[in-house]
């Protein structure tokens, strides 16, 4: 999956959706979304993550912000359900300047 492009001056938030998921029951606990690179350099690729996830029913969302022009961040959100199995949720955020 991959989200749309990112402007390093744009904030706003993406979401990571577990509700067609098959097998997921209802999400709980704190999610933990964790940022690698895909493509370009970072040094703190984690700083494109503003606060902490949250949920919404079976939909995770986070805010990002900032970012490396040129750069393709890869968030990966880990959630739990109710009957205690993990799932992970992946996506790709190109950040380039317009």
């Amino acid at each position: 999956m991959q989200w749309p492009t990112k402007d390093p001056g744009e904030t706003f938030v993406v979401d990571f959706d577990y509700s067609q998921m098959s097998g997921v029951g209802t999400l709980t606990g704190t999610p933990v979304v964790t940022v690698t690179m895909t493509y370009g350099i970072d040094s703190n690729p984690s700083a494109i993550l503003s606060g902490a996830a949250y949920l919404n029913g079976n939909i995770v969302y986070q805010v990002v912000q900032g970012g490396q022009s040129g750069c393709i961040y890869h968030l990966s959100c880990s959630a739990t359900d109710n009957n205690g199995m993990t799932f992970v949720v992946s996506a790709d955020l190109p950040v380039i300047v317009e």
